[in-house]
């Protein structure tokens, strides 16, 4: 996915911005691409969780 299309893929900027900020530290610090998605669709699912969405 595109930077744009990222921001604009979930119910909230703001559970977007968090799961591009996770995806990012993931790959940081060399995970699997495997490992990144899901790791930011957790991240996503639970800032919206959390918000209410």
């Amino acid at each position: 996915m595109t930077i744009p299309d990222i921001f604009f893929a979930t119910s909230s900027l703001v559970s977007a911005a968090l799961g591009l900020a996770a995806a990012v530290l993931l790959a940081y610090r060399g995970k699997s691409l495997l490992t990144v998605a899901l790791g930011a669709v957790a991240v996503v699912f639970l800032a919206e969780r959390l918000m209410g969405i």
